[in-house]
């Protein structure tokens, strides 16, 4: 069944709210990569290619930065969002904020 990407997001998080705990980056990182591919491979109806504009993707290696303050905390980039992953499996996706100023919008946070 085809479901929007709002809804497709809501089957992800609660997959990885109920999966067991991840006791390394690379354990979060494999659980968060599963979760969105096998939702988006069931729910999206687009094929699994980089960078489809229909299809969500997970974090991957080659996205991974160093936190400056943080040396136990990767940060992968994405459109919206930053998903930070800890050396202990703990993961935390963060939404930037957006605000208009001087008739521009900028991310503010």
């Amino acid at each position: 069944m085809l479901l929007t990407k709002p809804e497709r997001l809501k089957l992800i998080y609660q997959r990885l709210v109920e999966a067991p705990s991840a006791a390394s980056r690379a354990e979060a990182l494999a659980l968060i990569q599963k979760a969105f591919r096998d939702v988006e491979n069931a729910h999206s109806g687009a094929p699994d290619t980089p960078d489809h504009p229909d299809r969500m993707h997970p974090p991957v290696e080659e996205m991974e930065e160093d936190m400056p303050d943080n040396s136990h905390v990767k940060r992968f980039r994405h459109k919206r969002h930053y998903t930070l992953i800890a050396d202990n499996g703990c993961f935390e996706v963060r939404r930037f904020l957006y605000a208009v100023e001087n008739s521009k919008k900028r991310r503010v946070g």
